[in-house]
């Protein structure tokens, strides 16, 4: 068979091994896996294969050519951390370490759930940082809501942030927050001084 041309539920029978009526669409079916069990063709094993093959498609997208991530602005970030975050039904909040050429050296999840002051603390933002030998960091976190505006405590807790990367000399160049398809930059809207 060749994939390229191949109808979504024919992709679903060559990963399930059935056939499958009333799949709903990739996008629904990444946010809520749950909906799979209303699927007529659809069990658990076929589900768990389903879900599998959607991460690897999140990871495809997201992966560099080469093994060094560099980034050169908020674009960069969106087009490598989007697709894993896009459709999540709560927030996750990541430090992003980056070498002396802007390159990611590692990645460290703060929290997941709802993001607040008392969830993500310096300590717990720049602990991998230091570890790790960072040159700077840039902060990250999705809005599941898509809604395209960071809020109050975004704010605050940016603000906090870059002053305590200051304090030990790793700098926060940028606090990106993917909504949907889309960001905001911190950085970009000279939030960050």
């Amino acid at each position: 068979m060749n994939y390229e041309y191949a109808s979504t539920d024919e992709l679903v029978k060559e990963i399930t091994g059935r056939t499958v009526s009333g799949l709903p669409r990739l996008r629904e079916i990444a946010r809520n896996p749950d909906i799979l069990s209303d699927v007529s063709g659809i069990g658990a094993v076929s589900a768990k294969r389903i879900q599998a093959a959607l991460e690897l498609g999140r990871r495809y997208v997201g992966e560099p050519d080469t093994d060094r991530i560099s980034i050169s602005g908020p674009e960069d970030v969106a087009r490598v951390y989007g697709p894993r975050l896009r459709d999540l039904d709560h927030e996750r909040f990541y430090v992003i370490l980056l070498n002396n050429a802007g390159q990611i050296i590692g990645e460290h999840l703060v929290s997941q759930g709802i993001v607040n002051a008392s969830l993500v603390h310096p300590r717990e933002v720049f602990r991998e940082a230091i570890r790790m030998s960072a040159s700077s960091v840039i902060l990250l976190h999705n809005h599941p809501s898509g809604v395209r505006e960071a809020s109050r405590e975004d704010h605050l807790i940016t603000k906090q942030l870059a002053q305590a990367g200051k304090l030990i000399d790793i700098p926060v160049h940028d606090h990106i927050i993917i909504t949907g398809s889309s960001y905001v930059s911190f950085a970009e809207n000279g939030w960050l001084d």
